[in-house]
């Protein structure tokens, strides 16, 4: 039995000069779920979000699957735009 994916967004995944501490997420764009070309590897949620310097591109990994990089911020709840 499986339960629920949960999702996060690291700090690499928000873009130069963002904040995760500044994004929000709006409602009115949710992140849509992208699946690899493969088809195999889980889902990743892409998106826009807001930030005080104008729109940032954003991607949410599954939970498992973070901090496969370089030491960063993540976050799992963003603030509502």
């Amino acid at each position: 039995m499986r339960g629920p994916v949960l999702y996060c967004v690291e700090g690499p995944d928000v873009g130069e000069g963002h904040s995760l501490d500044d994004v929000l997420i709006d409602v009115g764009r949710l992140p849509e779920p992208q699946s690899s070309a493969a088809g195999i590897a889980p889902v990743v949620l892409s998106g826009v979000a807001v930030s005080p310097g104008g729109d940032v591109a954003l991607n949410a990994v599954p939970y498992f699957r973070w901090a496969n990089r370089r030491p960063h911020p993540m976050r799992v709840w963003l603030r509502q735009a």
